[in-house]
């Protein structure tokens, strides 16, 4: 398994590469601060939810 696996922030750069490169120079100030506010509110509603369902299933 080792050498085959990629972390996250690999993957986040990339993708951040991506979108800055497919955006015209006129768009790039808006579509990187876009990219990382969604990648930040994508990581907060996965933490957010994991703590939600961590909780219900300690009531059972």
């Amino acid at each position: 398994m080792a050498g085959k696996t990629v972390g996250i922030g690999t993957v986040v750069a990339m993708s951040l590469a991506l979108i800055q490169d497919q955006s015209t120079p006129g768009q790039r100030g808006v579509t990187t601060p876009a990219a990382t506010t969604l990648r930040t509110l994508g990581s907060a509603a996965e933490a957010n939810g994991i703590a939600v369902l961590t909780a219900a299933l300690d009531t059972i």
